[in-house]
């Protein structure tokens, strides 16, 4: 059986699971079914405001994902190839790492505007990861070339380019599988509590506040699929779908900091 086959015989099968759990409790307010949840999401999307939220949420996460990765891969880059370095920034990634996503929050409420607080939660957990996959794929770097550089003197700035960035490209298409999506769904998480103006959080709150379930698990629904699509399509980019097979994520579940 082809794989698409098989993913959509598992999709259709939870749905099923779905179907059932919520004709057993038989009450949508408690436990929307799908049928309830797929029409309520064809009627936000029938709204212009939908969309609105989406791309504004959008925009704030893909900002600090982006702006994050960046930092995160040049700071591991220098991490890898200088001790002091590495020395000098570990000790802050395993406490952005270790800090409960909540305790981020609150803090960053007091210190800037509601609207900036989601883009600085996506950024802290896009940081680390690329921090630490970037500095693997330095360390990780095959000696037999690094010899071959040396040996035809070529400069510091040719080895990064040449030898040090391509031995990254697997892990930096790890880190994107594993970040981006962690990323979208801490920077909801995050506008859930901080309420800006024109967010999916804000929706999401406010559906669950007036008991309007079924609009709240549609609005679940677009974040899923959202996380989904950003996964792929960062994984497509960082051109990485044979590494990922091969080279397991060295995300922040494997240092501690899963509290989004």
């Amino acid at each position: 059986m082809k794989k698409p086959v098989r993913v959509l015989i598992s999709i259709l099968f939870w749905i099923a699971l779905w179907q059932a759990a919520a004709m057993v409790i038989g009450e949508e307010l408690l436990f929307p079914s799908p049928v309830s949840t797929m029409r309520e999401l064809i009627a936000l999307m029938k709204n212009a405001e939908f969309y609105k939220n989406i791309g504004t949420t959008f925009l704030r996460i893909l900002a600090g994902a982006l702006a994050a990765g960046i930092l995160g891969l040049l700071l591991g880059i220098l991490s890898g190839l200088f001790a002091p370095v590495s020395d000098l920034f570990s000790p802050l990634m395993t406490v952005i790492r270790s800090t409960p996503v909540a305790s981020f929050i609150v803090l960053l409420v007091l210190w800037m505007s509601r609207s900036k607080v989601p883009i600085i939660i996506a950024g802290l957990m896009v940081l680390p990861v690329f921090y630490s996959n970037a500095k693997k794929g330095i360390e990780e770097t095959d000696p037999k070339l690094l010899r071959m550089a040396d040996a035809f003197r070529m400069p510091l700035i040719g080895k990064i380019t040449h030898i040090y960035l391509p031995s990254t490209v697997p892990y930096l298409s790890s880190a994107a599988a594993s970040s981006f999506g962690l990323a979208w769904k801490a920077g909801v998480a995050a506008e859930v509590i901080v309420l800006p103006v024109i967010s999916i959080g804000r929706q999401l709150y406010y559906s669950s506040n007036n008991l309007e379930t079924a609009r709240m698990f549609a609005w679940t629904l677009a974040v899923i699929l959202l996380s989904l699509a950003m996964d792929k399509v960062m994984a497509i980019l960082f051109n990485g779908r044979k590494e990922l097979k091969n080279i397991p994520a060295y995300s922040t579940e494997e240092h501690g900091n899963d509290e989004v």
